[in-house]
């Protein structure tokens, strides 16, 4: 939460920074709230000493899904934008058996405990839209660095700094000339490491998150 908070907070404030900048520009702030859909973690591979190994798919928990943005678009471009943004996800990992494989050999599915996961994404996209005087459809694709601490039994394991996919679709409407609302639905993949998740020095395991999202917001256009 504190990491999440501070990556808004900056991002803010170099947006307002760069405001005088953007004086020709249509700039923006925005608050977003709504649902995480993920599926399960594929892919899943031991790492260090537990390299050879692979496991069965995790599954994870739909959960809330909440942040804000700041982006504007082009004078002379009035399709064309960028934006930044951050949110913040617990799909947390479900109780469930698991499956080791090494090579052809297998062991019997062997129930684990949950554990609590979140993933925060600081995004940079590049957005287009129909520019609409009250109705704007709009999408938007970028790179986001992804942040993610998955907790189990009191112990935390942490992949900071990753980069990943971020895509996004929705729809603005305006409710006056400076207040509007959106609908919007994001996808983001990544590829996560955590060491030691296997509960010693060096095992560790590697897997690919994929989440889709529904969100809404309310947005302000200077």
């Amino acid at each position: 939460m504190k990491r999440f908070i501070r990556f808004f907070l900056a991002t803010v404030a170099i947006s307002l920074l760069l405001c005088p900048y953007l004086a020709q520009a249509e700039f923006y702030v925005a608050g977003q709230v709504g649902a995480t859909f993920p599926e399960k973690i594929s892919n899943v591979q031991g790492t260090g000493l537990a390299s050879g190994l692979s496991f069965s798919d995790l599954a994870l928990q739909t959960s809330v899904i909440y942040g804000g943005k700041v982006g504007y678009f082009f004078d002379r471009l009035k399709w064309l934008g960028i934006e930044a943004e951050a949110f913040t996800t617990t799909p947390h990992v479900k109780q469930q058996a698991v499956t080791a494989c090494a090579g052809a050999v297998c062991t019997p599915p062997v129930t684990t405990p949950g554990s609590d996961l979140r993933v925060t994404t600081l995004a940079f996209n590049l957005i287009a839209r129909y520019p609409g005087e009250r109705f704007q459809p709009y999408v938007g694709a970028g790179l986001g660095v992804f942040f993610a601490e998955n907790h189990v039994a009191g112990v935390t394991h942490t992949d900071e700094a990753v980069p990943g996919a971020n895509a996004l679709g929705g729809v603005r409407f305006f409710l006056t000339k400076h207040l509007a609302l959106f609908g919007e639905y994001k996808f983001q993949y990544v590829h996560f490491n955590f060491e030691e998740a296997l509960g010693g020095p060096g095992l560790g395991i590697s897997g690919d998150y994929k989440a889709h999202n529904a969100v809404g917001g309310i947005a302000w256009h200077f």
